[in-house]
């Protein structure tokens, strides 16, 4: 959620001013299927901010278009 929302927060807010609608700021990268997929990996710090950077770039994408 961190790497979703808070790091973003300044492309929530702004996204949010422009269009006051939680559907449109709603984001997740994953289900839960995928994380408990990733879950065996989750130990391995590489793989771990790989994805996480992935989530970063995803939401940025989401928040800006």
């Amino acid at each position: 959620m961190g790497a979703i929302l808070i790091d973003n927060q300044s492309l929530v807010k702004a996204r949010w001013k422009q269009t006051p609608d939680a559907a449109k700021i709603t984001f997740m990268p994953l289900s839960e299927d995928d994380v408990a997929k990733l879950a065996p990996r989750w130990d391995d710090a590489t793989f771990r901010n790989t994805k996480i950077s992935e989530w970063k770039q995803a939401a940025r994408a989401h928040f800006t278009s």
